[in-house]
């Protein structure tokens, strides 16, 4: 092979490498987006469906507030992705940096979502009337 063939075929491969890591990066912001968009789901149809018991929403309002909620958390989860992959193809060297972060802010994002989803377990059970104590204790007997 000549220096020119030889050239050319890493051109090639640093092309297929980049467009691997691209679809594969895209596949991931994908699955995140996903992921965030079916908790946005849960927590928007929980909020509104209370407001909507009590009255204070409509049907079509409460569908609408819900959509809202879906659409500004896609398009934010899509943002950060897009910032996180700018990030990492551009400055490559803040990687290991963002991997390690990734553990603790997972952590706290679960145990935020924990909590969240607690309190609004606990404003349901108070509007049906319910005290899971005395429900638990009475289903023991």
């Amino acid at each position: 092979m000549t220096a020119a063939e030889i050239q050319a075929a890493r051109q090639v491969l640093n092309n297929a490498a980049l467009r691997s890591a691209i679809l594969q990066t895209a596949q991931i912001a994908l699955l995140g987006t996903s992921v965030a968009l079916v908790v946005a789901a849960t927590f928007a149809v929980l909020e509104y469906g209370l407001q909507y018991h009590d009255g204070a929403l409509t049907r079509r309002e409460f569908f609408e507030k819900v959509i809202a909620r879906l659409v500004v958390t896609g398009a934010t989860a899509i943002f950060v992705a897009g910032i996180v992959v700018g990030l990492t193809f551009f400055f490559p060297v803040f990687i290991p940096i963002l991997g390690a972060l990734t553990i603790p802010m997972a952590v706290a994002s679960f145990l935020l979502i924990g909590i969240r989803f607690y309190r609004l377990g606990q404003e349901w059970l108070d509007r049906m009337g319910l005290d899971p104590a005395v429900y638990i204790s009475d289903q023991s007997k």
